[in-house]
């Protein structure tokens, strides 16, 4: 693997661990052993929250190293903004993804959001959970099964949504196949 690119393999293989748990948690959901269930919640959380960090914080370490020149970013803000150029799995945009991506991370760091730059997350209560609700856009389980949301301004949005939209504009930036 190039180097600026060496660390890209754990960071998948840590975004990958979310979505098995994910998929545990929903095939535990209406089974007989509830303790299992809750066990494969916490999991699923606890993997969805180091996910964020670690998508999120990627693109900040790349960013310091010097391994992202290509994308001629002079800041992390414009690093962002370039990776923003989001699109859904349906072609639909999504450019608020990687912002609400870092907000997740910055509530699961700081446990408090008092930033002004804070627009799409509660500053208050829960910005990450887990929900048998419907999120916005078709997104994630339509159907009532459980699932990793995200409150945003907008509504309720689905947090493996926003990772595989992310994750597929660093796939795009960086050139690499798509996973």
């Amino acid at each position: 693997m190039p180097s600026s690119i060496q660390h890209v393999g754990e960071l998948f293989s840590t975004l990958a661990r979310f979505i098995q748990w994910e998929v545990v948690l929903v095939d535990l959901y209406k089974g007989p052993d509830a303790d299992a269930a809750q066990d494969a919640s916490y999991e699923t959380l606890r993997t969805a929250m180091t996910a964020a960090l670690f998508l999120h914080h990627f693109a900040e370490a790349a960013f310091a190293r010097g391994a992202l020149a290509h994308i001629h970013a002079n800041n992390k803000q414009a690093l962002f903004n370039a990776i923003g150029g989001l699109v859904a799995v349906d072609g639909t945009n999504r450019p608020d993804d990687v912002k609400i991506l870092g907000e997740v991370a910055d509530a699961v760091e700081h446990g408090v959001l008092n930033a002004n730059h804070v627009i799409h997350v509660p500053k208050n209560g829960r910005v990450i959970e887990i929900s048998h609700a419907q999120p916005l856009f078709g997104e994630g389980h339509q159907d009532g099964r459980p699932q990793v949301v995200i409150s945003t301004a907008a509504g309720v949005r689905s947090f493996r949504a926003i990772v595989e939209n992310v994750c597929r504009g660093w796939i795009n930036q960086l050139n690499l196949d798509p996973i």
